[in-house]
């Protein structure tokens, strides 16, 4: 394998990725994408894809980091202090990302095809929020678990609906909707503070 820094493997991966994407989202089977298929779109031969990915499903995989990743750089950005004196501001950084970010994102986080790899973006999302609450709200462990699932699955939860567009509404009216039970909750795991904007939308 070549060295990750190198100029040509970061732009064939580019390459091998846009390639991905670009045919996921043509036919949203992407368990159907083939390495020859994916080599010949890309633009590059079967021997180079293999001296990036192992399959198909390895490449997939490789978007987990990405997602939670930047998700999790996005949501650390901020303290725990911050978002219980706003838990809306919470909310506004996990929207952006998906709002803001390329639509096979998107995709792949509410697609049933690639529940797979939502469970694992998920999972890692929880696990940051969990690390955080032990350590900044000094929650205990079991606690904190329950409350970074409930907080993130709301978070997915706005997400889903969105993309499939069963609810009559639009994000702003979803978010709105989840913001009001999610900080409910919260207020009652004393996680809002009574000066914060998040104090009404728990009371009304």
């Amino acid at each position: 394998m070549k060295n990750a820094n190198d100029r040509r493997v970061i732009r064939t991966q580019h390459a091998i990725k846009q390639a991905f994407e670009e045919m996921v989202l043509a036919d949203h089977d992407g368990h159907g994408i083939t390495v020859s298929q994916l080599a010949a779109h890309a633009g590059i031969n079967r021997k180079t894809f293999y001296l990036h990915y192992d399959s198909i499903v390895d490449l997939a995989d490789s978007y987990v980091d990405d997602i939670a990743q930047d998700l999790i750089a996005r949501l650390g950005a901020h303290t725990m202090e911050e978002y219980q004196n706003n838990w809306e501001l919470f909310m506004h950084v996990f929207d952006e990302f998906f709002t803001s970010n390329r639509e096979f994102y998107t995709y792949v986080m509410t697609s049933g095809e690639y529940s797979f790899l939502a469970r694992r973006v998920q999972l890692e999302l929880t696990q940051f929020l969990q690390a955080e609450l032990v350590s900044q709200v000094h929650q205990e462990d079991g606690a904190a678990t329950i409350i970074a699932n409930f907080i993130v699955t709301n978070m997915m939860m706005m997400v889903r609906l969105h993309a499939a567009g069963t609810t009559g509404m639009d994000v702003t009216q979803i978010r709105d909707q989840l913001m009001k039970l999610t900080v409910g909750g919260l207020a009652g795991m004393g996680l809002v503070k009574d000066d914060s904007p998040s104090t009404s939308l728990a009371t009304n």
